[in-house]
């Protein structure tokens, strides 16, 4: 017995083989401190694999910042970054999934940063990647975070300044000498100044400073109308001279004295076929009327489209308001527009007997033969701006004398203005000056007005007392006709109708521009912010980039500083060559 507990006690002092039992146990630890420095270097590789995808991905996707949503470059930079990883399974619900023992290198990339101001794009993303040695310790996975930033200055800067020329514009704020028209022409220079060169305010001199050719300007008179220019006559690439648009291009003209309804109707043709005082042809000043908008498939009033063979209601039909009836009622005349006679005779060629419908009369082509049009009514040119478009220019003075030239006349329509600013930056058709919409070039709308968007409505057979861009009411629900034909309104509708209405057109027209990367300011002159807090103060901020972009002044020294303001902007966004 005794010997038995000598051996026990002797067992327990006994130390031989602790040595390799604490080997045993330590080895793990060794082993796993020493293969971390394999396991870093696989993390180091791995994360630097990932970093140069990332930075490709942001490269590659920095130019589309414009028109494409955050979470769609978040997708397109994931695909980027599996394809350049080489690795099917690098996803991140890949990572730590069931059945992943051994998970492979996996990466998620955040929701990415855009900043289409300094033109900038910013990725994040995690990595992670599966431990060999270190996960003998439990530490089977490490992630590390990387980050990717892929800016580009825009070189070229474009400004539409879209600016109302109705003629509430030729009135002053009281007790001012000068117009509203005179202090927007001022201010307006001063902006030009500004971005083509460089000065700061308004009272600055350009002379002997070198412009900056990066900036190009445009300009865009409206009134109910906009004037595309008269030279554009023989624009048929975008202009229908031949009655293609045949649901509208044609209406109010039908053969000589009956209701047959004429088809290929050349309007500019039938201005020419009239005489002026002077006796020579009548010119069309250059209004066109305003697309369709059908709320499905064309809707081309709010868009930039770009004419198409085979789409004939892309193309722009020359505006012609026909001479309505002569009519009298109470010893007045019933119709505003009545410039010529129903019944020539002379030189113009109307035979038979004088038809009595009114309709009839008001569409009978042959009336218009050699006639001359009255100086005290509209005409066909009906309220056209006197001021055409300018299309995108580097030379400052064409843009000035472009400018100093407008004229005060007509109503309101502030969608027809700002759809033409959209068309006079877009790279396409009708003008085609405007850069593409990439990274190289910024674009941006002025939109200045100092009214609402009104309509004159009737109860007249057109019902409306005003030929406008859209036609007349009755053409848009003809009678034989069904269904709404993408025109405007109907002779039922009132005022408020028809500029609910153009309000609805005109905010999507300004989402259409801005989603194509278009930065749109808006002036709202003498707005009254009190007692119109629903009404245009709301439509123009909306319709601003930002509602800090939307400005409303109400003196002349504050239309000015609008301007100068918003020119200082864009001038900090440009890059000086």
């Amino acid at each position: 017995m005794r010997r038995f507990q000598s051996l026990i006690h002797r067992f327990g002092r006994d130390e031989r083989g602790a040595f390799a039992m604490i080997f045993a146990i330590m080895a793990i630890v060794l082993v796993a401190m020493s293969g971390a420095v394999v396991d870093f270097t696989s993390m180091q590789q791995s994360r630097t694999k990932a970093q140069v995808a990332l930075d490709a991905a942001a490269l590659a996707l920095q130019p589309t910042i414009y028109t494409d949503s955050a979470s769609k470059l978040q997708t397109e930079a994931q695909a980027l970054l599996v394809n350049r990883l080489a690795d099917a399974t690098t996803t991140w619900k890949d990572c730590g999934a069931s059945g992943h023992d051994n998970p492979p290198p996996c990466v998620h990339v955040a929701t990415p940063v855009l900043d289409t101001s300094a033109g900038s794009l910013t990725f994040s993303a995690d990595i992670t990647v599966p431990m060999n040695f270190v996960s003998l310790v439990g530490v089977n996975t490490l992630t590390a975070q990387i980050e990717s930033v892929a800016t580009r200055q825009k070189l070229n800067l474009e400004v539409a300044l879209v600016l109302d020329n109705s003629g509430s514009m030729s009135t002053s704020f009281g007790g001012w000498r000068s117009t509203r028209l005179s202090v927007l022409k001022d201010s307006a220079n001063c902006a030009a100044n500004i971005l083509y060169y460089g000065v700061t305010g308004c009272g600055s001199s350009v002379a002997g400073l070198t412009k900056n050719d990066s900036v190009s300007m445009a300009l865009v008179p409206f009134n109910d109308e906009v004037n595309v220019g008269a030279t554009y006559a023989l624009a048929h690439s975008w202009l229908d001279r031949t009655g293609a648009s045949g649901s509208y291009a044609n209406d109010n003209f039908a053969s000589d004295n009956s209701d047959t309804a004429a088809t290929g109707v050349d309007r500019i043709a039938l201005f020419n076929k009239m005489k002026d005082s002077s006796g020579n042809p009548l010119q069309w000043r250059g209004c066109v009327e305003a697309r369709i908008e059908d709320g499905v498939s064309k809707n081309y009033d709010t868009d930039d489209t770009p004419p198409q063979p085979g789409f004939p209601e892309t193309y722009f039909v020359p505006l012609f308001a026909p001479d309505e009836p002569d009519t009298v009622v109470y010893s007045r005349p019933k119709y505003s527009n009545s410039y010529i006679p129903d019944n020539p005779t002379g030189t113009n060629q109307c035979s038979g007997t004088k038809p009595t419908a009114e309709r009839t009369l008001q569409e009978r082509l042959c009336k218009y033969n050699g006639a001359t049009p009255s100086s005290s009514v509209l005409g066909p040119n009906a309220d056209c701006p006197v001021s055409a478009i300018q299309p995108l220019t580097t030379d400052p003075a064409t843009i000035t004398s472009a400018i100093n030239s407008m004229v005060a006349n007509g109503n309101t329509n502030i969608q027809e203005g700002t759809a033409w600013g959209f068309r006079v930056l877009s790279p396409g058709e009708p003008f085609t000056e405007g850069r593409p919409y990439d990274q190289a070039t910024s674009k941006v709308m002025i939109i200045m007005t100092d009214g609402e968007n009104t309509y004159s409505a009737d109860s007249s057979m057109n019902g409306a007392s005003l030929y406008t861009s859209y036609g007349y009411p009755w053409d848009n629900y003809k009678s034989g006709t069904t269904g709404y034909r993408g025109r405007m309104g109907n002779k039922g509708w009132g005022d408020s109708d028809f500029e609910t209405e153009i309000n609805r057109r005109l905010s999507i027209t300004c989402t259409n521009a801005k989603a194509q990367g278009i930065t749109i300011y808006t002036i709202g002159l003498a707005t009254d912010q009190t007692s119109d807090p629903t009404g245009n103060t709301t439509l123009l901020t909306n319709c601003a980039s930002k509602p800090e972009d939307a400005y409303f002044p109400q003196t002349s020294g504050d239309l000015q500083q609008a301007f100068v303001d918003i020119a200082n902007q864009l001038a900090a966004l440009r890059l000086a060559k």
